[in-house]
């Protein structure tokens, strides 16, 4: 599995192919989650207003916010102070059937 934090620009499913639109964004290795946390920094530029967005791509392919993967967001956060301890609850992505 890949973890993704994203700095999003708006509050929809980031498209892997184009991340480098966002603000900013990290890729974490799921090996990298202590218990049920992830340390995280994201370089943002100032005076923006910014949601940010937990993905996981469970199956490696790519893709994410198909069904059964986990996203989660916090915000929109203006982009005038340092934000820490941000709590993301993540929820599977709907599956219709």
């Amino acid at each position: 599995a890949v973890i993704y934090v994203v700095a999003q620009r708006g509050d929809g499913a980031v498209d892997l192919p184009r991340i480098d639109h966002e603000y900013a964004w990290k890729a974490y290795d799921a090996a990298a989650l202590v218990g049920t946390s992830l340390a995280f920094t994201l370089d943002v530029p100032a005076y923006k207003q910014v949601f940010i967005w937990v993905w996981v791509d469970l199956d490696g392919d790519g893709y994410v916010n198909q069904p059964a993967e986990p996203g989660g967001a916090t915000g929109p956060w203006y982009t005038d102070a340092i934000r820490d301890d941000l709590t993301i609850t993540l929820a599977p992505a709907y599956d219709p059937e």
